[in-house]
């Protein structure tokens, strides 16, 4: 592993940053710089996005809680980078999209480590690639008329939950009522809406189409529709806040980021921006390892999450046992 920053221990903001949290960051630096490299070559547009433009405006780097890397690019040029990813992204990157990768239970493009791991709680049972990884994003244009963002914002939403929720709970691995409920719910909609395998990548497809009919550069306004709509998110910019790239400084690299990042951050975070608050990761519970590969863990932690092992912990728990397996502590461990 290559090392871009500084491996040794720190505290920043009253959080003390680990050693493995800051493995975590190289890899996912290691990352960053390659999509870089790519967007170069082709004369792609991306930019720091969510938490890591706050953390470049914030703390000129990672903030010290957070565990990923996020990046917005115009559906355009995410379209070019998604067909040109598989001839780019070779061993250990992985490119993951659903065009590519059939099982993934994603809206957006993530890249990833091959030779790392970091598993979603809920994928658990999904046979997908599950390295570190990062995040991109498409922004796409809102439309101006009135009734065809209604129409736009009521259906793209609904077909995006399915596509996510399709793969995601096949094993449900909860014990709690309600939160089997709320998953079989989930569920029961994504089948009614996708019919098979084969069916689930058409309507990706379908999805994704639904966007590039207001392209971003024709829009006054745009956002990262495809995820922010999903999570009940209307973060709606001026796409002129995107006009402009400038370069600052992120863990000692100089970064793109929107000339418009002010108005950015006031919408998504809000005017008090530059008050750091320690939040938890947006993506619930993952399992990391900089070291090893996440396929050495998958039959382990399966394991772990049979019927019987959840009851057996839930029964500890009871006694005030942990509700986690040693290995699920020391994996979630940052």
């Amino acid at each position: 592993m290559k090392e871009y920053i500084s491996l040794e221990k720190e505290t920043k903001c009253n959080f003390e940053i680990s050693e493995k949290r800051k493995q975590i960051w190289n890899i996912e630096l290691e990352l960053l710089f390659k999509l870089d490299e790519v967007c170069k070559k082709y004369n792609l547009r991306y930019w720091l996005d969510s938490g890591t433009l706050l953390g470049a405006i914030r703390h000129h780097g990672f903030i010290p809680w957070d565990d990923d890397i996020d990046l917005v690019m115009p559906r355009c040029d995410y379209d070019k980078l998604v067909k040109i990813s598989k001839q780019e992204f070779t061993e250990p990157y992985y490119f993951q999209i659903i065009n590519n990768d059939p099982n993934y239970a994603g809206i957006h493009a993530k890249i990833r480590n091959t030779n790392t791991t970091a598993i979603f709680k809920s994928w658990l049972f999904t046979d997908v690639n599950q390295g570190i990884f990062i995040d991109i994003f498409p922004l796409d244009g809102v439309p101006g008329n009135e009734s065809e963002k209604v129409a736009l914002f009521e259906k793209a939403p609904k077909l995006g939950k399915a596509i996510k929720s399709y793969y995601t709970y096949d094993h449900i691995l909860s014990l709690n009522p309600k939160i089997i409920k709320m998953l079989l719910q989930r569920r029961k909609l994504a089948k009614s809406l996708i019919k098979d395998e084969a069916d689930y990548v058409s309507k990706f497809n379908e999805f994704e189409n639904l966007y590039r009919e207001y392209p971003f550069d024709d829009c006054q306004k745009v956002g990262s529709l495809v995820i922010g709509l999903c999570d009940n998110k209307e973060f709606i910019y001026d796409r002129k806040c995107f006009d402009e790239t400038i370069y600052v400084d992120f863990e000692g690299y100089k970064l793109p980021i929107p000339a418009g990042f002010k108005d950015i951050l006031t919408i998504s975070i809000g005017a008090n921006y530059m008050e750091p608050k320690i939040y938890p990761s947006d993506h619930g519970s993952v399992y990391f390892d900089p070291h090893v590969c996440y396929k050495q863990y998958l039959p382990k932690l399966r394991k772990d999450y049979s019927l019987f092992s959840r009851i057996k912990r839930a029964i500890f728990a009871k006694f005030g046992g942990s509700p986690l397996s040693e290995l699920e502590r020391e994996l979630y461990k940052l």
